[in-house]
């Protein structure tokens, strides 16, 4: 059996997506901390080549989310998924590179 601390577990909600010319709403899903869902679920975000991304603002979610929680981003980094997938935007899973 496992000892789980409540302070440990990171709750997370998804973010539906929708797809440029296509009826698929929910079809694409992006993973973001339970924290931010309210702030980010404000906003339509689109599928876009892998990425969940916000034409009106011109900015993907993963660098709005890194915005909210650490400020901007240094020049010359970039955030990166740590496990690749691009539509897992929970900070955990970002990190400057």
């Amino acid at each position: 059996m496992f000892n789980i601390n409540r302070e440990d577990v990171i709750l997370m909600k998804e973010i539906e997506l929708s797809k440029k010319g296509k009826k698929n709403k929910g079809k694409y899903k992006a993973l973001v901390d339970d924290d931010v869902f309210e702030e980010v679920n404000k906003y339509g975000w689109t599928y876009c080549q892998e990425y969940a991304y916000n034409s009106k603002m011109r900015i993907y979610l993963h660098i709005y989310i890194w915005k909210l929680k650490n400020g901007e981003i240094p020049e010359g980094l970039e955030i990166e998924h740590i496990d690749r997938d691009k539509l897992n935007c929970q900070i955990s899973n970002l990190r400057l590179a």
